[in-house]
């Protein structure tokens, strides 16, 4: 009879030294990620603000 899958057998199995590169590679590419969006947020934040600036000086 099979045991239900219980979330040790899940964590270890995706911890495994298989997944290993794996999930390094996944961790690398999300933190990339989030570390490009944050940078472009804080870009477009800085561009609105010099827009807005320069609007109201020409005021």
């Amino acid at each position: 009879m099979q045991q239900p899958a219980d979330s040790t057998a899940i964590a270890v199995s995706l911890t495994a030294p298989g997944w290993a590169p794996v999930l390094t590679n996944v961790n690398t590419a999300l933190t990339t990620v989030s570390l490009l969006l944050g940078i472009a947020f804080l870009v477009w934040r800085w561009s609105r603000q010099v827009r807005r600036d320069s609007r109201e000086d020409g005021l």
